[in-house]
């Protein structure tokens, strides 16, 4: 029965029938095929942006030391240079610099507000204030309290050094005794 019913469709009036519907349904045009046509469709894009910055490894306390007043009894008189090393590890890739923004309660006697940091202790000796200046080959300068200095960051390691130098510093010579604190706060801004 079955072969029959495909010979009937594929014989004479079937067939017939069958090209002139195909023939039809070609002139008829399909969406997306048709000249004109458009399809729209919607897609997220979803990405992050980060902060460079880096991982910041400092001492938390410097130790200047015992002094007798008489090796600081000429102004302008500083007591032994304390190296100090702040390590920028761990940095963003492509971050070639970062600025070290330095701030802290400035000296109280004028133009050395400037240069040098106060002595905080209570009761502390008069006539030192804490000078930080750079050591790291570049003429030095004094890192006082609003200063900002620029730390290289190295492509290769993706890191980088701040070298610092702590002393006491006499302006006037005429230190008295007396305990000696200051505290210093680096900010790392990274471009």
């Amino acid at each position: 029965m079955m072969k029959s019913w495909l010979r009937d469709v594929f014989s004479g009036r079937w067939r017939r029938m069958a090209l002139a519907l195909l023939i039809s349904n070609a002139l008829i045009p399909v969406p997306g095929l048709a000249a004109g046509s458009q399809d729209t469709i919607n897609f997220s894009v979803t990405g992050t942006i980060i902060r460079p910055s880096c991982n910041i490894e400092a001492p938390s306390v410097v130790k200047l030391g015992t002094f007798n007043r008489q090796d600081l009894s000429i102004a302008g008189a500083n007591s032994a240079s304390i190296p100090v090393l702040v390590k920028l590890t761990g940095c963003t890739a492509g971050l070639s610099e970062a600025t070290a923004q330095f701030s802290g309660q400035p000296y109280d006697n004028g133009a050395m507000g400037t240069a040098i940091y106060a002595n905080q202790a209570e009761n502390g000796a008069g006539d030192l204030g804490l000078q930080l200046i750079n050591f790291d080959g570049k003429p030095l300068v004094n890192l006082a309290n609003g200063v900002s200095y620029s730390v290289p960051i190295k492509a290769d390691t993706h890191s980088g050094m701040l070298s610092l130098i702590a002393r006491m510093y006499s302006p006037l010579g005429k230190p008295t005794a007396g305990d000696f604190s200051s505290s210093v706060t680096i900010n790392f801004i990274y471009p």
